[in-house]
């Protein structure tokens, strides 16, 4: 579901904002009263998601290959 928020030319009917940024592109949405964070760098590369339960990050290497995933759980 991520990819078809990003790739939307418009946000506002699935209560999400997409902000960008000279390095990297924020997505925040909101399901059942919970809020999401997801961010790509410029090379279209997921690096961070983010919600009140879990947060993970990802690492990739130069030829664009996730080399690292660090997931957290928050209780």
């Amino acid at each position: 579901m991520p990819v078809a928020l990003k790739a939307q030319s418009t946000v506002e009917p699935l209560h999400c904002s997409l902000k960008t940024e000279p390095v990297w592109i924020d997505i925040h949405c909101w399901h059942n009263g919970q809020q999401s964070q997801i961010h790509w760098n410029l090379f279209d590369r997921l690096v961070r998601f983010e919600d009140s339960k879990l947060s993970v990050d990802y690492a990739y290497d130069p030829l664009g290959r996730r080399i690292h995933k660090y997931s957290n759980a928050h209780y």
